[in-house]
């Protein structure tokens, strides 16, 4: 029985391997998340990143149809710059899709939402809880009296 490798393990042999192999082209690829900014600029990395690597050739997902355009328009640039980065031959080709990509600010805030904004409600009419407190007098059960009373206050009634 032959005993799995850990995801560690595969990377370190990878990384060993000759700089021109298949498998050191695959590791520089993987690296790119944490330059693409410096690639493409910090305006066009929070519209786009590279959504995949199949043999030589890198998918960069963008947005919307303006930024698939914009960035296909960039590309001998972002080629440019690839290839300083990660050596020449490891990227030979790009493309460009439009697709929705998720939001780097909740990952930023550690994948949580955002969390909204909490809203102030207005003070209830004194008029109107002096007469629901007479109405509601009659109630024996003061936990019922405080739930009837807080719907009654919400209903404006």
């Amino acid at each position: 029985m032959r005993v799995p490798k850990s995801i560690t393990g595969i990377m370190a042999e990878e990384a060993a391997r000759p700089e021109d192999s298949a498998g050191a082209k695959v590791m520089a690829v993987l690296s790119l998340h944490r330059i693409w900014p410096d690639i493409v600029g910090e305006l066009a990395a929070s519209h786009c990143r590279p959504a995949g690597f199949r043999k030589g050739c890198l998918i960069i997902a963008a947005e919307s149809p303006a930024w698939t355009q914009e960035m296909s328009l960039l590309g001998p640039q972002v080629q440019e710059k690839l290839d300083e980065a990660l050596g020449r031959g490891v990227i030979t080709e790009l493309r460009f899709r439009t697709a929705k990509l998720p939001d780097l600010k909740k990952k930023q805030a550690g994948g949580r939402k955002p969390a909204r904004p909490v809203r102030k409600k207005p003070p209830p009419d004194p008029l109107l809880s002096a007469r629901l407190e007479r109405e509601l007098a009659g109630v024996k059960d003061p936990e019922l009296r405080k739930v009837l009373m807080r719907v009654r206050l919400a209903a404006g009634r």
